[in-house]
């Protein structure tokens, strides 16, 4: 087990910083979303939050269905239920693919049961 925590700690740093390296070079609000994924491994959902928060108040990817998917999983590793179960709605709302409203209404039946 400790073993693999380093390998996975040692990927996230590498994808964090090719992905870094990439909105340098060519600045795009999806790739700053995948940043921020690769940030909630390293450094935690808070931070990873704080980034795609930031990305919203600039009004990038307002019609990307994923952004509020990726808000409702970092609100919900973060305990904040309430917001999460508002942005998994946003999420099921917002996409057409059932596989994907599946995994929203799954999501949202496990934020509603008993801690």
């Amino acid at each position: 087990m400790r073993g693999r925590r380093a390998t996975s700690t040692r990927t996230g740093v590498r994808s964090s910083a090719c992905t870094r390296c990439c909105c340098g070079s060519a600045p795009s609000p999806v790739i700053e979303l995948n940043h921020a994924a690769a940030v909630s491994m390293v450094d935690g959902p808070a931070r990873a939050l704080a980034l795609v928060d930031s990305l919203v108040g600039r009004g990038g990817l307002k019609q990307y269905d994923l952004l509020p998917a990726v808000r409702a999983d970092l609100l919900r590793r973060l305990d904040r239920r309430d917001e999460a179960r508002a942005a998994y709605r946003e999420a099921s709302d917002a996409t057409q693919l059932v596989p994907l409203r599946r995994l929203y209404a799954r999501r949202l039946r496990e934020l509603d049961a008993p801690s």
